[in-house]
């Protein structure tokens, strides 16, 4: 008998704060601070998940999930471990055509029986392998259960690489998933035993009408493909522990009037980073996806792309640098050049991820898709390579996502002349050129660190072309010229930063023109050179006229660490405050009406900036 079973285990003590993840419609991470959450004794609690792993058998040999090391020839009890997948075609999932996969690289325990029914205690712990084939070493007479976790794990103590993802029900105290075997058998009565996670498909139904023992699984399955691509950049990673929150009640209801995650309510599938700080110091992180399961309206247990765009956010905030900011967003939007950057990379991470997986997994890499809809009879695509689309700049999630996909893959036409593999594009996000750029990240910054690492500008410089944004120079898009792109005409587009000179006066505004909250033009960024070391002043007043009344709020950064953030108390006040600064700083401004997202009515409102 095959059960899908939750376990609750007791709480572990871990203090947080919270900062919002995103991808592919969701919420990035925001630009205010990390707040501390008091002493780590305190009662915040990430509550739930697996216990700790018993060091699995062949945890060495097992150097990627997808290894099809033979199973060890002591093994008193073997089998094969499965889940059935329902594929996702370019009309949505397809449920006459239900595969069988194997499970690769998960945990898999004996437990001990020997009362008559499956205990919780375990006697021995290994992987399965890249054929789902597992091999456990339990004493010929001892009656045990067998469970496989929803887990794929692997110790780099000894050497490799290290990774754990697990997946866990945010709708249940983040109680992880397992399939157990319930049957009681001693290995010499039983020495092989299968285990099957189904799918919940009737043969002949288009939905579901069982329990969807399988979901979990594929999601790992999926991950399985991304975690191998890691290793094949850095055979030494050691990525941090992902928790994979997943229920069969995540919604695309907003997490607010009384809505909760605990209820399902996640808004839609995004990555969150939560930390624990002590004074400037981070003590703990946590890093969490969440994704969508509701039945006839949302569900991306199936969908790679939505999956791998999330693991693109959770390599960010793990290994490069995440200035992006929150809100919805769609594919054609012109977006603040922070986001635009940071979803075209987990766009482009989606596919690249998914390069080398199976037809049984993805038929088709290179389009992005996301099941939806009565059925999940429905889906949404677009190409990665994407060329010529209306919205196309340094301000659109499709442009980006095209270049970096296009330096990464074999298949080369048109302006597309180049393949660097996926190490070139991963070693710039991580390089400590990139993390410590004066600028905000965006499409320049990197590509600017990246024809400093290659020698193929030529190239590069066409793919960027490609997508009406200039030769990059420098990693502020000082040579950005808007009559190229579709923002021409449009007001206070016209450059990408703003210099501040000390002690003069400059007009900037913000404008919703395109949107709200992370739409371009809302924030517009000010470079400021502090040379002296020593308090600075300033001085931001809303202009008079039309455009004025305005309410300022002001973010100070440098080098990506936000340094201080001011708001003025009332719409028409100035905002004035003093800050100790050095260096190159890059200052934000918006009208908090449209960065906060509550004024739908197209406007700009413009502030004269002085600093002394």
């Amino acid at each position: 008998m095959l059960l899908l079973k939750l376990f609750l285990p007791f709480l572990l003590a871990v203090a947080i704060t919270a900062c919002g993840g995103g991808g592919g419609g969701s919420d990035p991470v925001s630009s205010e601070p990390p707040a501390s959450s008091g002493d780590p004794g305190s009662a915040l609690l990430l509550q739930g998940g697996f216990s700790a792993v018993d060091t699995p058998s062949n945890n060495q040999s097992l150097t990627s999930c997808l290894a099809t090391t033979a199973v060890a020839g002591n093994s008193t009890l073997t089998g094969r471990v499965y889940y059935q997948r329902v594929p996702l075609n370019a009309f949505g999932l397809d449920y006459s055509a239900v595969a069988q996969l194997p499970m690769r690289g998960l945990v898999v325990e004996a437990v001990d029986a020997s009362g008559g029914d499956c205990s919780e205690r375990v006697l021995a712990t290994t992987l399965s392998n890249g054929n789902g084939e597992y091999g456990l070493n339990v004493p010929e007479n001892q009656a045990v259960c067998v469970q496989v976790r929803a887990q794929l794990y692997r110790d780099g103590a000894n050497g490799g690489a290290s990774w754990n993802i697990q997946i866990t029900d945010n709708t249940n105290g983040n109680a992880p998933y397992y399939l157990l075997d319930a049957t009681v058998a001693t290995p010499a009565d039983q020495p092989e035993r299968d285990l099957l996670a189904a799918a919940g498909v009737e043969p002949g139904s288009s939905n579901y009408t069982q329990p969807r023992a399988a979901a979990s699984f594929a999601i790992l399955d999926t991950l399985c493909e991304a975690i191998n691509t890691m290793i094949s950049v850095d055979s030494d990673i050691e990525l941090p522990v992902l928790a994979v929150r997943w229920s069969e009640l995540n919604n695309t209801a907003e997490i607010e009037n009384g809505n909760s995650i605990e209820q399902g309510d996640i808004g839609g599938s995004f990555y969150r980073q939560q930390l624990f700080t002590r004074g400037a110091e981070i003590i703990s992180s946590t890093h969490e996806i969440f994704l969508l399961g509701d039945e006839d309206s949302n569900t991306d247990e199936y969908d790679p792309h939505v999956i791998t765009h999330e693991f693109g956010h959770y390599l960010t905030a793990s290994f490069a640098r995440f200035d992006a900011i929150g809100g919805e967003h769609a594919i054609g939007d012109h977006l603040d050049l922070r986001l635009a950057f940071e979803e075209g990379w987990a766009d482009a991470v989606s596919g690249i991820t998914l390069d080398n997986a199976a037809a049984a997994l993805v038929d088709d890499p290179a389009i992005y898709r996301n099941s939806f809809g009565e059925n999940q009879s429905r889906a949404s695509r677009f190409p990665l390579q994407a060329r010529g689309r209306s919205v196309a700049g340094w301000y659109s999630e499709a442009s980006v996502a095209s270049i970096i996909y296009n330096l990464f893959d074999s298949s080369n036409d048109s302006v597309d002349d180049i393949s660097l593999g996926f190490a070139p594009i991963f070693n710039v996000l991580r390089s400590s050129a990139y993390q410590s750029s004066d600028s905000v990240v965006s499409l320049y910054t990197f590509v600017n660190r990246l024809k400093q690492q290659r020698p193929e500008d030529i190239a590069i410089d066409a793919l960027v072309a490609d997508q009406d944004t200039e030769t990059v120079i420098d990693d502020f898009g000082s040579d950005e010229d808007v009559s190229n792109n579709d923002i021409f005409g449009g007001q206070d587009v016209a450059a990408v930063y703003t210099e501040l000179a000390l002690n003069t006066s400059v007009e900037v505004c913000s404008n919703n023109q395109y949107g709200n909250v992370n739409k371009l033009s809302v924030s517009q960024f000010l470079i400021l050179d502090a040379d002296i070391n020593k308090n600075y002043r300033f001085e931001i007043r809303p202009v008079t006229g039309v455009d004025g009344g305005g309410r300022a709020v002001a973010f100070v950064y440098k080098r990506g660490e936000l340094l201080t953030s001011q708001q003025a108390v009332a719409d028409g006040s100035a905002l004035v405050f003093s800050t100790a600064l050095q260096g190159r700083h890059i200052v934000t401004l918006a009208h908090t009406d449209y960065l906060a997202g509550e004024d739908d009515l197209v406007g700009r409102r413009c502030f004269s900036v002085l600093v002394e």
